[in-house]
């Protein structure tokens, strides 16, 4: 069966370093004014600054604090224990049986009447497990002690992940408001161009070139395109606020967006599958949960053995005799498990299963990201074959407008052409800018499928 340790001095190098930069970030909670004013913004940008008040990740760090103070509570629980006691006692009467009062040293006290008489009495004891559960003196790897361990490097990987999750949220986020940006300029433009139709048509009707149906098409299309122009600047002032609300930043601030990254370099498909089945933060996870399953293995085991440990205590006290007897007790405990009706050798061996099952989960976890990262990828290359193709109608278009626009000044064709060859060039943008965005969303997923293993967005 193959081993579930996780996985080189590489990954833990790069967790150790996670868990610096998830520390920095948590302990630091970005403001507004830690968003960059005198320039756009860039996405990494806003990734810092969302990181920074992201509520999820706040909450993590509390739950990294007490995974160190479930360690710590598991390895006390295996030092020695010291406790002490106080009493002060009042004796008013006589004794109900001839035993009713014990450490009495007066044989002729007993049967007759104590009125008021008081003393005290104190104790201080010890109790050390000396092999107890698994651990030797208490400064063993103890069973209980590793799997509190593991538990909190889980929660570290847990937070990488989640993390992760929400930089792919604001990535998303920026890119759809980037581009309705983008898109309300080619909108606008596509207004005037629609104005300029509209006025074609209108002076060839006075003119009896062009009928009153075309002058009434040209002002639908115009109309239409002011819909489109006035619905796509509502979006991009929404997309804008749910950023804004992203970043912590309040009040009615308009941000300057930088704009997309340029597109990144995906390594071959072996060395991207290696690196993500290597260094994922569900796999760290998964491999945490797996210690967690062999620490209880290695419970059980030892639960089926003696458990020794030392016992003492010294006590002192002054009774109503006016005297102060002192005793100091000092024991050896070994107890052994002989007989439970098989209660131990079921909890093992529920406990081995338990494992192998954690063991068989790494594997199926690395099945499930080569899938989702395959997907991703495949989904990503239709994209930019679509993108490549946009690209190629644009550059066409963009010679014929130059073309036409030449052939207009040399009284070669009419202005409507001309009119009509830059609506349809405005329109391809328009479907290239649509593709760019689900290109740049899908670049974000890859990142957010490879869990950080490999970056995009820094």
């Amino acid at each position: 069966m193959k081993s579930a340790q996780f996985p080189n001095r590489r990954a833990a190098s790069n967790v150790f370093r996670a868990a610096l930069v998830s520390l920095a970030v948590a302990v630091a909670p970005a403001t507004a004014q830690q968003v960059p004013t005198d320039r756009p913004l860039t996405v990494a940008d806003c990734v810092n600054a969302a990181l920074g008040i992201n509520p999820e990740l706040k909450a993590s760090q509390y739950d990294l604090k007490a995974a160190d103070a479930a360690v710590w509570a598991e390895r006390s629980a295996l030092l020695p224990k010291l406790t002490g006691s106080a009493q002060v006692f009042l004796l008013d009467g006589e004794p109900v049986t001839p035993f009713g009062i014990v450490g009495i040293t007066e044989p002729e006290l007993i049967a007759r009447n104590v009125d008021n008489k008081t003393g005290w009495l104190a104790s201080l004891g010890v109790s050390y497990p000396l092999f107890q559960d698994g651990s030797i003196l208490g400064i063993n790897n103890a069973p209980a002690i590793a799997s509190a361990r593991a538990a909190r490097q889980q929660q570290e990987w847990t937070r990488t992940l989640a993390s992760e999750n929400a930089i792919d949220i604001v990535t998303e986020s920026y890119f759809n408001a980037v581009t309705a940006q983008s898109k309300a300029g080619l909108y606008e433009r596509m207004a005037e161009v629609a104005r300029q139709r509209v006025v074609i048509f209108q002076t060839k009707a006075q003119n009896e070139l062009a009928l009153t149906q075309d002058v009434q098409i040209a002002e639908a299309r115009l109309r239409a395109n002011e819909e489109s122009l006035r619905s796509v600047r509502l979006r991009a002032q929404e997309g804008n606020a749910q950023l804004a609300q992203l970043l912590g930043v309040t009040g009615p601030a308009q941000l300057q967006l930088a704009g997309a990254p340029a597109l990144p370099v995906i390594p071959p498909l072996d060395e991207l599958l290696a690196k993500v089945t290597a260094e994922h933060p569900s796999l760290g996870i998964q491999s945490s949960a797996v210690e967690k399953a062999r620490q209880d293995v290695r419970l059980n085991k030892s639960r089926m053995l003696p458990a020794v440990r030392l016992a003492g205590s010294y006590s002192v006290g002054e009774d109503f005799t006016g005297q102060g007897p002192d005793l100091l007790t000092a024991a050896v405990v070994a107890e052994m498990p002989l007989f439970d009706f098989g209660h131990g050798w079921a909890a093992l061996r529920e406990s081995k299963n338990r494992l192998r099952a954690e063991e068989a989960r790494v594997d199926l976890a690395q099945y499930d990201l080569r899938r989702s990262v395959l997907n991703v990828l495949s989904e990503l290359r239709d994209i930019e074959e679509s993108c490549a193709g946009f690209e190629e109608q644009v550059l066409k278009l963009e010679l014929e407008l130059r073309a036409n626009k030449a052939k207009q000044a040399a009284g070669l064709v009419t202005p409507l052409a001309v009119v009509e060859a830059e609506v349809t060039l405005l329109q391809q943008k328009v479907l290239l800018q649509d593709a760019r965005l689900k290109q740049w969303i899908k670049y974000a997923q890859l990142q957010k499928a490879a869990g950080g293993a490999w970056k995009w967005i820094p």
